[in-house]
């Protein structure tokens, strides 16, 4: 992609990144980035129509910040009633959700959560959506119940 270059990404996260489609437009996604440790959590808009099909990062959306300081993983879950995604990351000791819809990307549903978190480990979300487990690189676990309605 010839606007690909300095893309906000780092090969030490430990998830660095998720993608999700735009859903007014096919031929669009959404890059969702996070850095390594604290570096804050960044999208970018792909075109897929540009470049003879092969895409494009829209300028005007590059490495467009939505939160400084977060941790280096990050994880999507479709909402419950298929209109939308969840991206989720954390800071300190919240977790962040945002929903990207038809409208776009809404602000982030803050959740404080009871433990401290490291900034390097992986979060996922179960199957159903219900559920995200954080785990850390020095073998902590942590399971939390995601309301993925609101």
């Amino acid at each position: 992609m010839p606007n690909g270059l300095g893309v906000n990404c780092d090969e030490s996260s430990s998830q660095g990144g998720v993608a999700v489609k735009n859903l007014t437009n096919p031929n669009k996604y959404y890059v969702f980035s996070v850095l390594s440790a604290t570096g804050g959590l960044y999208y970018s808009e792909i075109d897929m129509s540009f470049n003879f099909g092969l895409g494009d990062v829209v300028a005007a959306t590059k490495n467009t910040l939505l939160l400084p300081g977060v941790g280096e993983q990050i994880t999507a879950v479709e909402n419950c009633q298929g209109t939308g995604t969840w991206i989720i990351v954390h800071s300190a000791n919240n977790m962040y959700a945002y929903l990207v819809t038809a409208s776009g990307i809404a602000a982030p549903v803050v959740s404080p959560i009871p433990t401290i978190l490291q900034y390097v480990g992986q979060l996922s979300a179960s199957p159903t959506g219900r559920h995200i487990a954080y785990s850390t690189y020095k073998g902590g676990a942590s399971l939390y119940t995601f309301n993925n309605e609101t």
